[in-house]
């Protein structure tokens, strides 16, 4: 939520998912999902970041995108 984009610059909401269990895992991914895998889009891949990578724990895990001047992502 919260999305926007100036100037080339990405923003959007911080994230929290709740009670994330699973494998550990080391990057985010942002995609455009159409409802079809062959039409959905990758937007970015973010694999460098305060806390990855991270190992669920059954516990809510809170995505925290910068309020850097590149925000989520600069082109």
């Amino acid at each position: 939520g919260g999305k926007t984009t100036t100037s080339g610059i990405a923003d959007g909401n911080d994230v929290t998912l709740s009670t994330v269990s699973g494998a550990a895992f080391g990057a985010i991914i942002l995609w455009q999902d159409s409802g079809s895998a062959s039409t959905s889009r990758l937007i970015a891949f973010i694999d460098v970041g305060t806390g990855l990578p991270a190992s669920p724990n059954g516990g809510d895990i809170t995505i925290q995108f910068s309020n850097g001047a590149s925000k989520v992502f600069m082109l």
